[in-house]
């Protein structure tokens, strides 16, 4: 598989997993974070249709922070009453999912110094599953760290 099929695989694996979450959030308590997780899969699909360099890193930093804002909420969402039900387990675990897809394929993208800082990013992410952390708050500051990389490789290419 191609550097290219590779990266396009991997935010349709994002896309898929967001529709995961979509499905699992189910009910009136989720109504807003179903509506932050279509708009985090609007913006991964303005990424799979840009083919230039210069528009694929703008747009996928988009989608990364929708995609971590969309965590986010549901983080906050998943407190309280709804802390461990299916729904939260489900659908936060898909967010991760999406989240980790996305930031797999920022790696694609990453040149010189962006290398090392998703690489960084990646390490630990894959630290905190062995070590029996959920997902959640580790998964969204990887995402914004990700994020922001993303902001600096695009500044250095334009």
């Amino acid at each position: 598989m191609s550097q290219s099929a590779y990266f396009c695989q991997k935010v349709k694996d994002a896309h898929r997993q967001n529709t995961v979450a979509e499905t699992a959030l189910e009910g009136a308590t989720f109504k807003d974070d179903r509506q932050r997780i279509s708009l985090a899969n609007q913006n991964i699909r303005i990424v799979l249709k840009k083919s230039e360099l210069t528009e694929v890193i703008p747009a996928l930093s988009i989608a990364l922070s929708s995609e971590c804002n969309a965590l986010f909420h549901v983080i906050s969402s998943c407190t309280g009453s709804q802390n461990g039900t299916e729904a939260c387990r489900e659908g936060m675990g898909a967010l991760c999912t999406a989240l980790e897809d996305l930031v797999e394929a920022a790696a694609q993208l990453a040149r010189g110094d962006q290398v090392e800082k998703i690489y960084d990013a990646q390490q630990e992410l894959e630290t905190s599953k062995l070590n029996g952390e959920s997902c959640g708050w580790q998964s969204y500051y990887v995402g914004l760290n990700v994020s922001n990389a993303l902001q600096s490789l695009q500044s250095n290419t334009v």
